[in-house]
């Protein structure tokens, strides 16, 4: 990813944060109570580091977290999908909501 593309990705993301709130979603969402697990796909990403400090560095990157995904329904029954990871938002302490963007 060329710095031009690396700069023009940061000012999306800055556009991305200024739109929170507007629905984006491609198709209707339920609430769950589905149990996950979740495995990483190997990554060797590449982009540009944005800022850095003593406790941590913000990167901008054009490569994607690929993942496979397991759910399992109160059920039992179990649905396997693989997708990408689309956001990644710090909750609270120790905890992490993940969007994944499923392939179809």
């Amino acid at each position: 990813m060329t710095d031009e593309q690396l700069g023009a990705a940061g000012g999306e993301l800055e556009a991305q944060r200024a739109s929170r709130g507007r629905e984006k979603r491609g198709s209707r969402r339920q609430d769950s109570s589905a149990s996950f697990r979740m495995r990483v796909d190997e990554a060797d990403l590449h982009g540009a580091a944005r800022n850095v400090g003593g406790g941590g560095v913000y990167v901008v990157t054009g490569d994607e977290l690929r993942v496979q995904i397991v759910l399992r329904d109160a059920n039992g029954s179990e649905r396997s999908e693989a997708g990408r990871i689309v956001r990644l938002e710090h909750l609270a302490s120790g905890t992490f909501g993940v969007a994944i963007e499923l392939d179809r």
